[in-house]
């Protein structure tokens, strides 16, 4: 006898919950007849109704799918009296916040002593043509900087910012800032046409974060932990512009976040056993070229330009520049493309240079980082090979088509 939990029809909002699973307890039995009864199976014993994944679903999304999917069942597969908080992609993907690697491993904590450390292999699915690779559970062991937890359709997530810090300590530093920049930009709720409200509430965020690292215990790479929630925005809106906005610290020697309410932060003035007209000079002298020798990138930046209102994805001010990620998703029709046309034009008449990235040049990081170089400095922008506490060589599995976003 086989037992189904009661699960929902087509899902139009694009997102799995617990209740849409189906729990079988002779996973040998359901096995045989999974592919007439229309059911992807998910982990051992847990299946997933096939028409919530729509056929006309594009391969990201599908893969989304899939992931909220082990996500989700990772909760009922555990014990109920000590049940998992998920954190770094997969709860981002519970979220339905993007993140770099989309086919994520499920990762969590549990506080459960006697719980295995080992990770365990979650199947392949195919599904339409998409194959999603396996992946793991694995448990982190590390401890939590919080004891409150977020909860979701009844799986437990750590909150948004905690997540944040994990993607900072654990992922590459390219997959922490984008997954740190969807945490910024949902704690924030992100507006780009209301940035004064959003930058503020996201600046809080930021100083509030690292006041809770600054009075936790240090571990280790706490200094790239930093680094990624510095630079991490919350004006990032896809994977492909946090990559970028990544690799520009990383061969920008001095390179700062823009901040976009500045006008409201004033330094700290010096004990005036220290102000001297000698010292005042010296100081101010050091500042100014300190000042001068930043580089500030900022994201979603306004422009009007003949009279239209546009935002850059990347944007140097200083030097009138912008890098703009097309994902190819701004040219869907003629309308689109006369559109576009008219933005690049615009923007070049109001003295804007524009850089052009498309996704396939992300496949590709020394090609991309020398295109980057040679137009960067072209423009009149210092540049160095990619260095710093940020800089990793990016590994081939974030490359891989089937695993990233």
């Amino acid at each position: 006898m086989v037992a189904f939990s009661s699960f929902k029809g087509t899902n139009n909002a694009m997102s799995i919950d617990i209740n849409d699973l189906v729990l079988a307890p002779n996973d040998i039995e359901l096995s045989r007849s999974a592919s007439r009864q229309s059911l992807i199976r998910i982990r051992r014993g847990i299946y997933l109704p096939l028409n919530l994944i729509p056929n006309n679903a594009p391969p990201w999304k599908v893969r989304r799918l899939i992931t909220q999917a082990r996500a989700v069942s990772l909760t009922a597969a555990l014990c109920p009296q000590q049940p998992p908080v998920l954190t770094l992609e997969a709860a981002l993907a519970i979220h339905g916040l993007p993140s770099w690697i989309n086919t994520a491993d499920i990762c969590y904590r549990r506080d459960d002593p006697t719980a295995k450390k080992q990770p365990h292999t979650l199947p392949f699915v195919e599904l339409y043509g998409v194959r999603t690779p396996p992946v793991y559970d694995r448990r982190l062991v590390s401890r939590r900087l919080t004891n409150s937890t977020d909860t979701i359709a009844g799986i437990r997530l750590s909150p948004l910012w905690e997540i944040a810090v994990d993607c900072a300590r654990y992922l590459h530093p390219m997959a922490a800032v984008v997954g740190a920049s969807s945490c910024l930009r949902k704690l924030a709720r992100f507006d780009k046409h209301n940035q004064s409200d959003s930058r503020k509430q996201e600046q809080r965020w930021r100083v509030d974060i690292l006041k809770k690292l600054d009075g936790s215990p240090r571990f280790k790479n706490s200094r790239k932990v930093r680094k990624v929630l510095e630079i991490a925005d919350a004006g990032i809106e896809t994977p492909g512009e946090g990559y970028l906005l990544w690799l520009m610290h990383c061969i920008i020697p001095n390179a700062v976040r823009g901040c976009h309410i500045e006008k409201g932060l004033t330094p700290s003035p010096a004990p005036e056993w220290l102000t001297t007209p000698a010292t005042a000079s010296a100081r101010n002298l050091s500042r100014k070229t300190a000042t001068e020798q930043r580089i500030k990138i900022f994201t979603q930046y306004e422009i009007i330009a003949s009279g239209r209102q546009y935002f850059g994805d990347l944007a140097i001010p200083s030097h009138k520049i912008i890098i703009e990620f097309d994902g190819g998703e701004k040219i869907q029709n003629s309308r689109a493309r006369i559109e576009f046309l008219e933005r690049q034009r615009n923007l070049l008449n109001a003295g804007w240079s524009v850089v052009r990235i498309d996704s396939r040049q992300l496949a590709h990081p020394q090609e991309l980082i020398d295109y980057l170089i040679s137009r960067l400095s072209a423009l009149g922008i210092p540049v160095r090979h990619p260095q710093g506490s940020l800089w990793s060589t990016i590994p081939r599995e974030l490359l891989d088509l089937d695993r990233r976003y």
